[in-house]
């Protein structure tokens, strides 16, 4: 069975995209550099949407649709291996 994931408005970016890493490749589409910035650790996803003037609507439903994608880490080159693998950005 699928596990459903629980991405609320108020759910910290980085918690997303560590539980998610799937996901790291939907903040980059949305021109969102949350990936290493200190504030991902404190921004809700409310709060990124706000600071980046992006629809939380969208980027919700993106990142729901991410994080139901399987994705694995080379331990030779750290990139990323799945769907979204070599997708142009």
């Amino acid at each position: 069975m699928k596990e459903r994931s629980s991405i609320s408005p108020d759910t910290v970016v980085d918690e997303i995209m560590r539980k998610w890493p799937a996901t790291v490749a939907v903040a980059l589409s949305y021109k969102m550099l949350c990936v290493g910035c200190p504030i991902g650790t404190f921004h809700t996803v409310t709060e990124a949407c706000h600071e980046h003037q992006i629809n939380e609507t969208d980027f919700l439903a993106d990142l729901e649709s991410g994080s139901s994608e399987r994705v694995t880490v080379s331990p030779w080159s750290g990139s990323l291996r799945g769907p979204q693998a070599g997708a142009r950005l």
